[in-house]
C-alpha cells in the first residue's frame, strides 16, 4: 500500500493576478523539483492552475512509501524551503493523507 497525502490551498489577498500566478509556477516547480531528491517520495504534482469549479487555489498531490518517508520529506530542507514559500503567498491549507493500494 502506498500513502497518498493531498494538500490544497487558497491564494492570499493583495497580490495581483499575475504575482500569484508567477509564485504559484515557482512553487509548482519547487515541488516537482523534489522528484527524485527524497527517499522514499513515489511521486509529485502540484496543481498551479486548477478548473474554477473547485474551491481551492494550488493543490499538491504526493504519493509516498510509507508514514515514515512522508515524515522525511516533510522534514527536508528543501521541501521546508518550498514549503515556506508557499505560506507567503497561500493560506487555509487543508490536507488528507490515506493509504491508497
Amino acid at each position: 500500500m502506498r500513502l497518498k497525502h493531498i494538500v490544497c490551498w487558497n491564494f492570499k489577498k493583495g497580490f495581483t493576478p499575475e504575482e500569484l500566478g508567477a509564485r504559484a509556477r515557482r512553487a509548482k516547480a519547487g515541488f516537482e523539483a523534489l522528484s527524485g531528491l527524497i527517499d522514499g517520495l513515489v511521486c509529485i504534482k502540484a496543481i498551479d492552475a486548477p478548473l474554477p469549479s473547485g474551491n481551492k487555489d494550488f493543490a499538491l498531490l504526493s504519493v509516498f512509501e510509507s508514514e515514515d518517508a512522508l515524515a522525511g520529506y516533510q522534514a527536508h530542507p528543501e521541501h521546508v524551503k518550498v514549503s515556506e514559500f508557499v505560506r507567503e503567498f497561500c493560506e487555509g491549507r487543508a490536507c488528507v493523507d490515506f493509504f491508497d493500494e
